[in-house]
């Protein structure tokens, strides 16, 4: 196995942290495991540094699991790397994660997904969804057509299309929050 190849292989670390970071309360155990990937299919443009896995792609370390039907991870002439999971026509990419504390878990889906491991941005778009559970219950969900997480800044937008503008002739996004109160006892 190449140096290079090795390196394309360990990048498969950044794309499981594209979904740890959706959460600041991920699991927190997760990154110190081992990601294992599997694929139909994959191929590695070693002079190209383009990395494709195909025909069903899993990724898995710890709780985390990623499902897609394909992924690209490629260096940009900035040195970062960009990482893109697709669904098919009528599928998407899905993830699930335990959360720490209790029986916690946040999970999402999209027709695709994208990371930019310098920049730090995560961005869900084609129906996108993220929820957050408690014991199977929803706790927090947003659905949007554009859903971007900054994962240094630590901020959340969503939009109705996915160019991550306002259009005005689609659906507004959807944020729900569950309280946290408990009724009084009649």
């Amino acid at each position: 196995m190449t140096i290079r190849l090795r390196r394309w292989l360990r990048c498969l670390l950044p794309v499981s942290m594209m979904l740890l970071t959706l959460s600041s309360h991920a699991e927190k155990g997760d990154k110190y495991k081992e990601i294992v990937a599997t694929a139909g299919n994959s191929r590695a443009d070693l002079k190209k540094n383009v990395l494709h896995l195909t025909q069903g792609v899993e990724i898995s370390q710890g709780s985390l699991v990623i499902k897609a039907n394909n992924a690209v991870m490629s260096e940009l002439s900035d040195g970062s790397t960009q990482y893109l999971l697709n669904g098919v026509s009528g599928t998407k990419m899905q993830f699930r994660q335990k959360m720490d504390g209790g029986n916690r878990w946040i999970e999402g889906e999209a027709e695709k997904a994208t990371f930019n491991s310098t920049s730090g941005m995560v961005i869900l778009t084609g129906d996108a969804r993220v929820r957050n559970l408690d014991s199977g219950k929803v706790t927090q969900e947003q659905n949007g057509e554009y859903l971007s997480y900054d994962t240094v800044n630590e901020v959340f937008v969503s939009a109705n299309s996915t160019s991550g503008q306002h259009d005005a002739s689609k659906p507004k996004v959807r944020i729900v929050i569950q309280s946290k109160l408990t009724p009084p006892a009649e």
